[in-house]
């Protein structure tokens, strides 16, 4: 923390293996990379809650791989306030 202000760590994926979950715990903050074309939303919940069990702090995701055009449209939903709104 004294040398840099942010440090970010790519890990396997959350699913199947224990060390992204135990990475994971001991950051400050999580985000979840999703690939938009293969990923089922199911899998999206069930890696969240793995992370959120083990005290993890979720504050986002990205998607990776959409297309707007193939997809026709965007939508932006979140359940929680945001981590960045302060």
């Amino acid at each position: 923390r004294d040398q840099a202000d942010v440090i970010i760590l790519d890990s396997a994926p959350v699913l199947g293996l224990a060390d992204s979950i135990i990475l994971a715990s001991r950051v400050d903050a999580t985000v979840l990379v999703v690939d938009s074309e293969r990923t089922r939303p199911e899998t999206i919940r069930q890696a969240s809650d793995a992370l959120t069990r083990s005290g993890t702090r979720l504050i986002g995701a990205v998607l990776n791989n959409f297309n707007s055009r193939a997809n026709g449209h965007y939508r932006y939903r979140s359940t929680q306030p945001s981590a960045l709104s302060g």
